[in-house]
C-alpha cells in the first residue's frame, strides 16, 4: 500500500528498547508501525492516545501475555485530523499501571527536546 505517513525515530532509545526484544515482538511492533503508515484509520487495539499526557500516543502489542508499548506522537495533527508525521521516541514493557507514568514523563521530555531542535 501506499504510505500516507512518515515514521521517524529520535534518537536510540526506541533503538535500544526495539533491538533488545524477541523476533516475534519486533515483527508485531513492524506490522503495527506499517499500519500507521498506510492505513488513515488505525484501530484502538493497536493505537491509543494517552489520556494525562500531552498528545502522547501508544503502539500495543501483546505477545505471550505480555504486554509492550512504544511511545510517539504525530509531529502536528494526530489520528483524527490525518496528521501525516510520526516520531517514535522511546518504549516498555508494560508488567502494570505504574510503568506508565515515567515512561510517559520520558516520551514528553523526548518530545520536548525533538520539538526544540526541530523549530
Amino acid at each position: 500500500m501506499e504510505p500516507i505517513r512518515q515514521i521517524n525515530l529520535y534518537r536510540d532509545c526506541f533503538l535500544v528498547f526495539y533491538e533488545g526484544l524477541a523476533p516475534r515482538v519486533q515483527e508485531k511492533i513492524e506490522f503495527v508501525l506499517e499500519v500507521l503508515r498506510t492505513q488513515k484509520q488505525v484501530p484502538q487495539e493497536y493505537v491509543k492516545h494517552l489520556t494525562n499526557s500531552n498528545g502522547i500516543f501508544e503502539i500495543r502489542v501483546a505477545v505471550r501475555g505480555n504486554q509492550y508499548r512504544v511511545l510517539f506522537f504525530f509531529k502536528e495533527g494526530d489520528l483524527i485530523s490525518g496528521g501525516d508525521e510520526i516520531v517514535v521516541l522511546n518504549g516498555f514493557l508494560k508488567k502494570s499501571k505504574k510503568d506508565y507514568p515515567p515512561a510517559i514523563k520520558k516520551a514528553e521530555l523526548l518530545k520536548i527536546q525533538y520539538l526544540e531542535e526541530n523549530k
